[in-house]
């Protein structure tokens, strides 16, 4: 077995098509400083540049400090904070629709929705 993937492993070097992650410190929404360089991010999902905008960041702080860090478990063994509840009404209104469901990745959003309406067929 180890040679399979030994071999798996040298044609993706072989061919240039060897993912590796590279390191770099944001500087602000647009700008990343790599291998002492400054470049332009744009490759990233903060789009909108909300990551340094103050107003997200002392909602996060204020966030943080009532609910804590995290939510200790899924929302459907441990519960949902009345966040995501208002949340999701707000969206159903907003998108005039009976009901909204809030993933927290585009990852889970496909495998919560492919799940649900998929069976072993489809």
């Amino acid at each position: 077995m180890y040679k399979f993937f030994q071999e798996q492993l040298n044609n993706k070097i072989n061919n240039l098509n060897l993912r590796t992650l590279t390191e770099y410190c944001p500087i602000d929404a647009v700008r990343v400083r790599r291998d002492d360089k400054e470049c332009l991010m744009m490759a990233s999902n903060n789009y909108l540049g909300l990551t340094f905008d103050e107003r997200v960041i002392e909602g996060a702080i204020k966030g943080a400090q009532q609910y804590g860090t995290g939510s200790g478990g899924s929302r459907l063994v441990s519960g949902t904070f009345p966040l995501f509840t208002d949340l999701e009404r707000e969206l159903a209104k907003f998108k005039n629709t009976e009901k909204a469901l809030v993933f927290n990745t585009g990852y889970m959003a496909n495998v919560g929705t492919i799940s649900a309406i998929a069976d072993k067929n489809t």
